[in-house]
């Protein structure tokens, strides 16, 4: 025992105190991207999948319910406890299936592949109406796969392992935001992804993002690099892109459009906002969520908005600076144009504030000046027509402002917040304005010269409270060829809540740069009035993902079942179910609770004592000893 007790310790000093420069190189070399040759081929369902080693029962079985779901189109549901490979699993069976449709085995959806009797020849329409043609079955776009994770670094890791598989060669595109891609620090600045996205575009479309004009001139090139570099992560996009000082989020999506594999986060696919940003293709796609034990929250947070009363008065003062703007720019314009019909041969200043290589200032120009007051709120009537009658956000403030909240928070249904857009002048005859007016400040603000106008508080988060509720609410029929009141859209509205609670505003939210748009000084007040429009029902953003055509879902973790309620909460149906068993056998786990260490110290790990040496040198002890009676491999936990 005592020299059991004399080994621990010299092994757990060695750990210590060995040099740290050859742990460094072991890590280094383990991350080093050796491609593997010559790996075995599984046959599984007709199909030849390249795997590293010869796989486990567990990942046979999990490879051939995962063929049954994609040649079947069929949703899964796919248990695999967490160490049996279910990633390397995911990535080489769909990759091995894709080939496999590629070669001609299935070019098209099942779903879609019975094709019905003609009933002969149909009449064109388009150009002669008597001109007779065949009808001919419309292909759907080759099938592809979305391998969606929670977070970048669990993606990251996915990546790793693709890298070290034959398929590592496949054209695959990882999908990040302008956040870790843009390499602009003027866009970077900008506070919301509808800012960074209008920014990106206004510089792209005037050609005055330097990086951008590199990646198109050079745009063959660095596809072949990419190509040639084979799979690579948001990190390799970075790096390449400020070496040859091109467009990392172009190159992202270069890839894209030719990638059989797309690796993106969650948000990306079940936010409907996001899914338009970044125009997301779902037409004939297989869908993938790994580790998706969580996935009912995740589909709820993707389709909830929140609206507070200080993001509200910022967008109000920032559309009343905009209307300023835009004022003094008309203005000038039309003494500009009467001093050029005066002074025509002598002035010629006027030709630079007509300038159209100005895009930023043509843009603030040209906004509308009576929809910006009309948006502010302003009770301006230009004509006869409803909506212009009342105000809009400073009326919609004012009725947010004068509802009688109680302590604890109020929860009405959606209609309430209908009727109260309805009573600010918003209402589905009207939101397309508002919706186009809003676009058109973002779209200006985003190449405004002034840089105060470069930074639109709270006009992007309006405009997606008020578009998630409005698409919350199907909308109905008022054509005379169809019955009053038939539902255009699914009706969602029962899916959500709203919530509306005082919230003490913290010192983050109070600071100066936060309040830059807030000019109430010391008549601000201490709570922020915020509207949480919230939905309880995952299926919602699932449905919602469903309805883009996407050829089936792959639910996958290590912990899923009972898969009844899934079913319930996603309003899905999962034709394909597995629950694959441990591979660890019962005789080789031994479960106990060790409360003293070898050396006799009580394994205490409260707040109060494990930062104590004491208890770690026992700690460190005990583990080593646990290391020697399993000298093959250990795995260690803290939590």
């Amino acid at each position: 025992r005592l020299f059991s007790q004399f080994l621990a310790l010299h092994i757990y000093l060695v750990r210590c105190y060995l040099p740290q420069f050859i742990c460094f190189t072991f890590i280094t070399v383990s991350e080093v991207f050796v491609p593997v040759v010559n790996m075995p081929t599984v046959n599984i369902s007709g199909v030849g999948i390249e795997f590293p080693h010869e796989p486990y029962p567990c990942q046979v079985e999990y490879m051939k319910e995962l063929l049954t779901a994609l040649n079947n189109s069929q949703n899964a549901i796919l248990e695999s406890p967490t160490g049996t490979g279910k990633t390397l699993c995911l990535l080489c069976t769909s990759l091995a299936w894709i080939s496999s449709i590629s070669s001609g085995v299935s070019l098209r959806n099942p779903s879609r592949r019975e094709s019905k009797p003609s009933l002969g020849p149909t009449i064109c329409f388009l150009a002669d109406p008597f001109v007779e043609v065949e009808t001919t079955e419309l292909r759907p776009p080759l099938a592809k796969v979305i391998f969606a994770s929670r977070t970048h670094s669990q993606l990251a890791q996915a990546v790793k392992v693709l890298k070290q598989t034959a398929y590592a060669h496949r054209n695959v595109s990882v999908i990040g935001s302008r956040d870790q891609l843009c390499l602009l620090p003027e866009v970077n600045m900008l506070e919301s992804n509808s800012a960074k996205v209008l920014a990106c575009r206004s510089r792209v479309q005037t050609r005055s993002c330097e990086y951008y004009r590199n990646f198109d001139m050079k745009r063959d090139n660095i596809t072949n690099t990419l190509k040639a570099d084979g799979v690579v992560d948001i990190e390799d996009l970075v790096t390449l892109g400020k070496s040859t000082r091109c467009c990392p989020y172009y190159m992202s999506r270069e890839l894209k459009s030719n990638a059989d594999l797309i690796f993106m986060p969650y948000n990306y696919l079940l936010d409907p906002k996001i899914r338009r940003l970044y125009n997301i293709e779902l037409d004939n796609t297989v869908v993938i969520f790994d580790e998706a034990h969580n996935i009912e929250q995740v589909c709820e947070d993707a389709a909830s908005v929140f609206l507070a009363s200080s993001v509200l008065a910022s967008a109000i003062e920032y559309l009343r600076t905009v209307c300023e703007v835009v004022f003094n720019s008309t203005n000038d314009l039309v003494d500009a144009d009467n001093q050029a019909v005066r002074e025509l041969d002598a002035n010629a200043n006027v030709l630079t504030a007509l300038d159209i290589t100005r895009a930023g200032e043509n843009k603030i120009r040209s906004l509308n000046l009576e929809r910006l007051l009309l948006l502010k709120g302003e009770l301006l009537k230009l004509s006869e027509n409803d909506w212009l009658n009342s105000g809009q956000l400073i009326e919609l403030e004012r009725l947010v402002d004068g509802l009688e909240i109680p302590e604890a928070g109020l929860t009405k249904e959606t209609e309430f917040l209908l009727d109260l857009f309805g009573r600010a002048g918003i209402t589905r005859s009207t939101k397309e304005i508002v919706f186009e007016t809003i676009e058109e400040v973002l779209s200006a603000a985003a190449s405004a010269e002034n840089l105060k106008l470069r930074k639109p508080k709270g006009i992007s988060e309006i405009s997606e409270f008020l578009k998630t509720v409005f698409d919350s609410k199907g909308a109905c029929s008022s054509s005379l060829l169809l019955p009053s009141g038939v539902p255009l859209e699914p009706d969602f509205s029962r899916c959500y809540r709203l919530f509306i609670k005082d919230e003490p505003i913290h010192s983050p939210k109070s600071t100066a740069e936060d309040r830059v748009w807030d000019n109430r000084g010391s008549n601000r007040p201490k709570f922020d009035r915020t509207l949480s429009y919230w939905c309880l029902s995952p299926g919602r953003a699932m449905q919602d993902l469903i309805r883009g055509r996407v050829r089936c879902v792959i639910l996958t973790s290590g912990t899923l079942y009972p898969a009844e309620p899934i079913e319930t909460e996603l309003n899905m149906t999962f034709g394909v179910k597995l629950k694959n068993p441990h591979v660890i056998k019962t005789d080789q786990v031994r479960v106990a609770v060790l409360t003293r260490g070898c050396d006799g110290q009580t394994l205490n790990s409260t707040y109060a004592s494990r930062e104590r040496k004491e208890f770690r040198i026992s700690l460190g002890l005990t583990l080593c000893t646990c290391s020697i009676v399993r000298s093959i491999s250990s795995l260690s936990h803290f939590t």
